[in-house]
């Protein structure tokens, strides 16, 4: 693993952030992700190569459109550096090796799913097909591929039986089926044990965020906090770290 390589990996992660951001603007809204081109959404202009070099566009222009002046949420920059971050660990863990690019795939669909469901509540079932599509292709390289199989079942059960439990005590969703369908897909990259750490750390992120934010008032109670971010966040930690951490956690019951 040279440097060289870890420079192409981090750049190939802020293009492909860039382009996420086009999919977590446009895929809710029905349009295509690759017309028109991308424009100023204030003056209309066009925007050029200079316009959309990753993170370096927005910081020297100080998150400005370089035509009219229009400020530019810092939140695209955030995706492209995240993107690029996170591309970066799955090549330090897995290396050149199927698990490398099942991982960078993976990583690419949560990243555009948080963030669209953090705005509009919502997980396009498009992206959760291409998921379940690649996470089935790596069935066929992954040892043993029944643990895919597993990690699927693994990972929308537990959720179907929250979002049952929901109906029947409270009347009302206990749990979106677009996290379901999520979760079901991860499962297929992460197999069964991964998947069940995967789901525990996402409820620990959500009720350590979901009690900050009521103990702070920012949160009411019985309001809705879309729960795909976290289950995105808790999938990535057990892609990354998961072989260790239940190597860790076996160890200490032999």
């Amino acid at each position: 693993m040279t440097a060289y390589t870890y420079v192409l990996i981090g750049l190939l992660g802020l293009v492909m952030g860039s382009f996420f951001n086009v999919c977590i603007y446009r895929i809710p809204q029905g349009k295509s992700v690759v017309r028109p081109a991308s424009a100023c959404g204030t003056c209309g202009h066009r925007l050029g190569v200079l316009d959309m070099i990753p993170v370096f566009t927005w910081l020297f222009t100080r998150g400005r459109c370089r035509h009219c002046g229009a400020r530019y949420s810092g939140r695209y920059a955030l995706v492209e550096s995240l993107t690029c971050l996170l591309y970066l660990a799955v090549y330090a863990v897995c290396g050149v090796t199927w698990q490398c690019l099942a991982g960078l795939v993976l990583v690419s669909l949560l990243v555009i799913i948080a963030f669209i469901d953090l705005d509009e509540s919502i997980i396009p079932n498009g992206l959760v097909l291409i998921g379940r599509i690649c996470g089935l292709a790596y069935q066929l390289v992954r040892a043993p591929w029944w643990d895919g199989l597993l990690g699927a079942a693994a990972g929308a059960l537990p959720l179907l039986a929250v979002d049952g439990l929901g109906r029947l005590v409270y009347k009302k969703e206990g749990m979106g089926l677009g996290d379901v369908k999520m979760m079901a897909f991860a499962g297929l990259f992460l197999g069964w044990q991964a998947t069940l750490l995967a789901l525990l750390l996402a409820v620990v992120l959500g009720g350590a965020v979901g009690g900050v934010g009521l103990a702070t008032g920012r949160l009411k109670r019985g309001a809705y906090m879309p729960f795909g971010p976290f289950l995105a966040m808790g999938t990535v930690a057990a892609f990354l770290f998961g072989p260790s951490v239940i190597r860790w956690y076996l160890s200490l019951l032999i």
